[in-house]
């Protein structure tokens, strides 16, 4: 059995109904980097 993240993220976003992004979820273990880039790095 594997331990439970450290951090877990989920969901989805909109504005007015329309939606932007999702559904998205992450899992972030304990004690290791984790890192997020964008298209502008």
């Amino acid at each position: 059995m594997s331990a439970a993240p450290a951090l877990r993220l989920a969901g989805r976003a909109s504005i007015d109904g329309a939606p932007i992004f999702g559904p998205v979820s992450l899992e972030a273990p304990a004690g290791q980097w984790t890192c997020l880039l964008g298209p502008s790095g």
